[in-house]
């Protein structure tokens, strides 16, 4: 579950302190559009209150984040709520112990008014005391709004068989018509049921819920699912639609390619790919081969290749300039049989390609050639577009990395990240001691804060017994971020000498080592400094 922000703890140090009852109200209210679960279990202390007002804006603003903000995370905030204990809040426990002594008699007796009572209720059928969760399951069984099913959905999967039963006779009176939109929105839940839940059989469960939204009555409730904000709603809406006969396959087709989700397109494009009829399959398949959703080209491509061979050479020729790596070496794997010589095929293009595919054919050269087309790709090292640049960067690392250190250096410097980051991965491989001091000559220099940083990610690459110095003297800088990556490094080092690793340093080197950090200590808080002087001035 996402924690809390740092302004969200201080607006509930407010609200925990705060005697003023308006004041209270209105931090209950801002919390409605967080994004965090952990808030709602702060609120639980407030939505028991006997304070009617503050109790019914609690259970207003739980309620807005289960259902509006946070619906995915309950199976986390079923296990979090459970294993809650009067230890764990003890700095506010008089708040909290009207929660730890719920007794089912005062979850019986709680009545059903606002929708928002039923959240509430469902938070109880979390509760650490099975009694609790069982008054909370039987409350819940009794209402029939549809906000009840997730909380029956998760005691499904209860350690009390007695609760199990219960949820499992609520839900089955719950399994008709129009109760489909309410399993449909919680259809995370009935899929893990199905999957992860093995204390009771609840595959008849799950099938029955399954038939129903099969059913063809519910086809207008499926068709809703495909425009839910909920991921895993819209992905088994169309997973399942497409599956139906009755349902306008051309309408479903049409508005999963329009998502923005390459999962929904990449189900919609298995269909696809198995339509029998010609003429019905074609339109579909070329327009899924420009898909930017590489797995969704590459099926396209294969069932192009095996269905349509005569058709598909051409494609295949397009295909070895594919963005995708996957997609090239697919390509080349059809064309073994065609006498293709595949690095002149790649070098022929360097020069006659249009811009946009550049940086794929360079890609396409490094996959197939040798130490000697080196020569071919460093042409290409000062490109002004940073995607050329970055691919033949890249290139040259797997060709000929030692024989283009000083080129792979110039680009560590880069104003462009992705630049940067190519040239520090490329040198994480091959730098040593000898290339020590020109970097730290580039840490020196004023080049960007990504920059410095793959510095001294580079730094972490050297031995342990040399790295530590260097990023001692790191530390010495204005520049506050690159001073805390580089004391981020030294508190590893320290926490792991002598737990993870040891090194037995000259007594020169160690004198060297205490007065480089005592230079630096200012720093670094009083803990580290006493676990360093424990582990360094008693040897």
């Amino acid at each position: 579950m996402k924690g809390l922000s740092t302004k969200e703890h201080e607006r509930f140090d407010e609200l925990y302190r705060t005697p003023c009852e308006k004041r209270k109200q209105e931090i209950l209210h801002a919390f409605a559009n967080t994004e965090s679960l952990d808030t709602l279990i702060y609120l639980i202390p407030f939505a028991i209150k006997s304070d009617e007002t503050i109790q019914n804006a609690a259970r207003e603003t739980i309620d807005h984040i289960a259902f509006q903000q946070c619906r995915g995370e309950w199976i986390g905030l079923d296990q979090y709520i459970r294993r809650l204990n009067p230890y764990l809040y003890y700095k506010n426990l008089s708040m909290w112990i009207k929660w730890h002594q719920l007794s089912p008699t005062v979850v019986r007796s709680m009545s059903i008014i606002e929708e928002a009572d039923v959240s509430f209720l469902g938070l109880c059928s979390f509760h650490r005391n099975g009694y609790v969760r069982e008054a909370a399951v039987e409350s819940l069984a009794g209402h029939f709004s549809g906000k009840e099913i997730p909380f029956l959905l998760l005691r499904m999967n209860d350690g009390v068989p007695n609760i199990r039963y219960k949820a499992h006779l609520a839900l089955n009176v719950r399994i008709r018509m129009g109760s489909a939109k309410y399993f449909l929105k919680f259809i995370h839940l009935v899929k893990h049921l199905a999957k992860l839940y093995h204390r009771e059989n609840c595959s008849a469960l799950v099938e029955e819920i399954f038939s129903l939204l099969r059913h063809p009555d519910s086809q207008d409730v499926l068709i809703s699912g495909f425009y839910e904000q909920d991921q895993a709603v819209r992905r088994f809406s169309y997973e399942l639609a497409i599956s139906l006969p009755e349902v306008d396959h051309h309408f479903v087709i049409s508005e999963a390619l329009r998502q923005h989700d390459g999962m929904i397109r990449l189900q919609v494009a298995k269909y696809i790919c198995k339509i029998d009829q010609i003429d019905e399959v074609m339109p579909w398949l070329e327009r899924i081969k420009r898909d930017t959703f590489p797995p969704v080209r590459q099926l396209a491509l294969q069932t192009s290749v095996e269905r349509f061979p005569d058709q598909s050479l051409a494609e295949l020729h397009l295909a070895l300039l594919d963005r995708n790596k996957t997609i090239r070496q697919m390509a080349r794997y059809y064309l073994q049989g065609e006498a293709v010589d595949f690095p002149t095929f790649y070098r022929r293009k360097l020069k006659e390609i249009e811009l946009r595919r550049l940086p794929n054919a360079i890609m396409g050269l490094g996959e197939t050639g040798t130490k000697s087309d080196s020569q071919w790709v460093a042409a290409f090292v000062n490109h002004e577009r940073a995607r050329v640049h970055r691919s033949a960067i890249k290139v040259l690392g797997v060709l000929d990395p030692k024989g283009y250190m000083e080129v792979f250096f110039q680009a560590l410097q880069s104003d462009k990240r992705g630049l940067s980051r190519e040239a520090r991965d490329i040198l994480a491989d091959h730098v040593v001691l000898g290339h020590a001091n020109l970097l730290e000559d580039l840490y020196l220099k004023d080049l960007p804060l990504h920059a410095k940083k793959n510095i001294l990610y580079l730094f972490s690459k050297l031995s342990k017994a040399d790295n530590i110095f260097y990023f001692i003297r790191a530390c010495n800088t204005q520049e506050e971020e690159t001073r805390k990556v580089a004391m981020n490094y030294i508190i590893s080092w320290i926490h792991g000498y002598n737990m993870d690793f040891f090194i037995a340093m000259s007594a020169e080197k160690q004198q060297q080592l205490k007065k480089g950090f005592y230079e630096v200590k200012e720093w670094f808080s009083a803990e580290t400094i006493h676990q360093f002087a424990f582990k360094y001035d008693h040897e």
